[in-house]
């Protein structure tokens, strides 16, 4: 049986791509393994697929700002290499596969003689895929017009998109809460850690917003406000069936994380992205949402933009122009890159066939 080793966490955008691919694996017989860090979410999420075994291994992030804590990261760094390198020794994996970010480092360092297929969610490059991207063996971009210096083991194969996303049930969602039907659905996702100024917008001009709209409010783990009860408006703070609520939705809300805007590319829904601004991230977020706006496959508000006069005024303009946006939607190449990466996969992890 092959030995396949997933890594990527802190996020559910660097876990549920690999816990996506890890489920077709899982099917054609592969032995899942998935290092992760000791206390991250990605360790609660993985529990939930029994069929894959869990190792921590110490992990620490940088901080995107001047702070002491950084200063402990190259110590962290050796000990986790050290501690990544004894379970791969264990497992003797045929192949890894990194999602990025710091919990992929370590991993990925402390890797000899195995080969390391590797993804990147965003149109460009995080410091740890930088760095990830000098031991791989390839590549993935789910992005088009791959950067020059990344050709030579660049492959756009496009994003991960979880087979479940076939089989979608918005009925399910209708019969568990009660709306309008008059009204539009209006789909507000902020992201697994959730977007606090989007929430706030939202729940300070609920009124408003619901004479307008029928509205789910997904805010992220820890971030519901109970004090709130308002007809047509729900909050949830994480949902584990998220298709139903994207097939539910006639338009959707969403920051640029790169997992999010492509599932709702594939079910064909206009959606208004907010991305994260750069003081609080690369700007990531913000050249997602550009590429997909000048693809004319969604409508963009920047962050420091948002006002509630904004925001209704790009929701209208989203949904008035929905027909146009789904037709362009429907022109889209490599709307889901899963098959060509699962390929990749079993190409190196297969010795006969290993490159």
């Amino acid at each position: 049986m092959k030995r396949i080793v997933f890594t990527g966490g802190g996020t559910a955008g660097h876990i549920v791509p690999n816990l996506s691919l890890a489920t077709i694996l899982h099917q054609k017989g592969y032995d899942i393994h998935y290092i992760g860090s000791e206390n991250g979410m990605e360790k609660n999420m993985v529990a939930l697929y029994p069929y894959i075994t869990y190792h921590s291994i110490p992990c620490v992030k940088l901080i995107r700002s001047l702070t002491w804590e950084n200063l402990k990261i190259p110590f962290v760094l050796c000990k986790s290499i050290k501690q990544a390198k004894k379970v791969l020794q264990n497992i003797q994996p045929d192949v890894i596969f990194s999602k990025g970010g710091y919990v992929s480092l370590p991993t990925v360092l402390a890797a000899k003689d195995i080969p390391i297929i590797a993804h990147e969610s965003d149109m460009s490059l995080g410091l740890a895929n930088k760095i990830i991207y000098q031991n791989a063996k390839k590549m993935c971009f789910t992005f088009p017009n791959i950067p020059k210096k990344y050709i030579k083991k660049g492959v756009f194969t496009g994003p991960i998109i979880h087979p479940k996303f076939y089989k979608t049930n918005a009925s399910i969602i209708k019969k568990q809460y009660q709306f309008s039907s008059s009204k539009p659905n209006l789909l507000v996702v902020g992201g697994s850690l959730g977007a606090q100024s989007i929430n706030q917008m939202i729940q300070d001009h609920l009124s408003l917003l619901t004479s307008r709209y029928n509205i789910i409010h997904i805010v992220g783990k820890g971030k519901q406000n109970k004090k709130i009860h308002q007809k047509y408006y729900v909050q949830v703070e994480f949902v584990q069936d998220i298709e139903n609520y994207y097939a539910w939705a006639d338009l959707i809300i969403t920051r640029g994380g790169s997992n999010a805007i492509h599932e709702i590319l594939f079910m064909q829904k206009p959606m208004l992205i907010i991305p994260l601004s750069k003081k609080s991230s690369r700007g990531d977020q913000i050249d997602n949402a550009l590429s997909f706006s000048k693809r004319g496959i969604a409508h963009v508000l920047l962050e420091e933009n948002m006002t509630i006069f904004t925001l209704l005024e790009s929701l209208k303009e989203v949904y008035k122009y929905t027909n146009i946006i789904q037709d362009n939607m429907k022109k889209e190449k490599n709307i889901n890159g899963t098959q060509k990466i699962i390929s990749l996969i079993e190409d190196y992890a297969c010795p006969k066939t290993k490159k």
